[in-house]
């Protein structure tokens, strides 16, 4: 349960209790690589330490844990066919994204889902079984594709864990709701869902 308290506390929009919150201090050491990663990514360094320190001093340290990969980053592009059944019901919610809120792209032949600041465009979508959706950002060490629901990876989701690269695409055949988000960045509310439904 502790593992999961960044995802309550933001969720709910709470915060630690004063005697529990990490010091300024502390929070800059053991937030120094997220803070650098940030700014790395194009962001201003006064803003990344900003924004990082106040997720860390609300959240606890677990906030600032990141995977250190230095892969270099290359321009391939992987393409992944799934039919897998382990798929939720389509009316569910998954990272914030429904099919209310969804941006309905089911008569596009192929969708594509950019990378833009710590954001993706558009993060919630609905496509129809077998059509191609494209993730591009500047590079997937920066920003890791990782399938699951806000910091909890699934094992068996399409999306799988894309650490290299800039481009990636996947083709899904079983409807249901595919969350994703980027690992650290889910934080800061990098995250989204494929809805994968028919027409009518």
């Amino acid at each position: 349960m502790r593992s999961l308290l960044p995802i309550v506390v933001l969720s709910l929009g709470l915060s630690l209790p004063a005697n529990a919150r990490p010091t300024r201090r502390t929070c800059l050491r053991t937030c120094a690589p997220l803070i650098a990663a940030c700014h790395d990514a194009g962001a201003k360094r006064r803003y990344c330490r900003r924004i990082v320190l106040r997720t860390c001093r609300r959240s606890g340290l677990e906030a600032c844990q990141r995977s250190t990969t230095t892969t270099t980053p290359g321009s391939t592009t992987t393409t992944i066919e799934s039919s897998t059944t382990t798929t939720l019901p389509i009316d569910r919610t998954v990272n914030g994204c429904n099919r209310a809120r969804a941006t309905d792209l089911r008569q596009e032949t192929a969708v594509t889902v950019r990378t833009e600041g710590f954001d993706y465009a558009p993060e919630c979508i609905r496509v129809v079984p077998g059509t191609p959706v494209t993730f591009t950002t500047t590079s997937f060490v920066t920003f890791p594709l990782v399938g699951g629901e806000l910091g909890v990876p699934e094992p068996a989701s399409p999306f799988g864990q894309v650490t290299t690269g800039w481009k990636a695409t996947f083709t899904i055949f079983e409807p249901g709701v595919y969350g994703y988000y980027s690992t650290p960045w889910w934080i800061f509310r990098m995250y989204g869902a494929v809805i994968v439904e028919p027409t009518g």
